[in-house]
């Protein structure tokens, strides 16, 4: 299992740091902190990890490091981290040994199309505080959506809905109008 982490989202949800966070040199301390705790979560494979960060402008990094055996990632040529998260999430050869650590939707989106496994901010910081075991995360959900009824479900909500043309409310609601003519 490889896990791929959203790094700032991260470090907001476990509040190491806030919106009102300014400095060079505390978001470098903020980011090593993120980076010891992650790495005592996987000192056992510390290279299955990367934390992927925003580069920021104006900031001068190497779009690659690492931190104890962590890989780190700053999205240099990238608008923000979350593009160069999406891009290594398509790449993914073995998307099902992929776990993705984001509360942000659009990442878990990416994520669950692609097949990865999923772990929110609180779930895989109880893991960092020891409160619960590291499992093998489950695959994303992939819904879906049958062709057809099946009669048992069509005979169930036609008798669900069988007096909804005998609703006055719904009737009115349901007439044609005339927008035009009204003022």
């Amino acid at each position: 299992m490889h896990y791929l982490i959203d790094g700032y989202n991260l470090m907001h949800a476990m509040g190491i740091i806030g919106p009102k966070l300014n400095g060079r040199i505390t978001l470098d301390l903020a980011r090593r902190q993120l980076l010891d705790f992650v790495y005592k979560a996987h000192r056992e494979q510390p290279e299955c990890v990367t934390v992927v960060f925003d580069a920021g402008q104006g900031v001068k990094k190497r779009p690659e490091t690492s931190h104890k055996g962590v890989h780190v990632s700053f999205a240099v040529n990238y608008h923000q981290a979350d593009d160069l998260i999406e891009v290594i999430i398509k790449r993914a050869a073995h998307p099902r040994d992929l776990s993705v650590i984001s509360n942000d939707h659009r990442i878990q989106n990416a994520a669950q199309r692609k097949g990865c496994c999923l772990m929110d901010c609180g779930r895989y910081m109880d893991f960092l505080n020891g409160t619960r075991p590291m499992e093998k995360p489950s695959p994303g959900k992939t819904v879906v959506k049958p062709e057809s009824l099946t009669e048992a479900e069509r005979a169930h909500w036609l008798r669900e809905f069988a007096e909804i043309d005998d609703d006055p409310a719904l009737k009115e609601l349901s007439e044609p109008r005339d927008f035009l003519d009204e003022e």
